[in-house]
């Protein structure tokens, strides 16, 4: 048997999500509790960007990020 080939690298996973959006979506119109939650994600964005990680999938309220995972080209 041989030894796989390629490279081996530590990943880290981080899952945030705003606490108690559906309690801010109630007290919002829905127009204005969009326009928040969309813009709080997008600073998520932004930060995880910033510290070299990759937004993996939107969770609507929420990211999924990876660090130190490879992109594809």
């Amino acid at each position: 048997m041989t030894a796989p080939t390629g490279e081996r690298r530590v990943v880290s996973v981080l899952v945030a999500d705003i606490v108690g959006s559906t309690a801010i979506a109630e007290r919002l119109e829905p127009e204005r509790s969009k326009f928040l939650l969309d813009e709080v994600v997008r600073l998520m964005r932004a930060a995880v960007e910033r510290f070299g990680g990759t937004v993996a999938q939107l969770t609507g309220d929420g990211v999924l990020v990876l660090f130190g995972a490879p992109t594809a080209a």
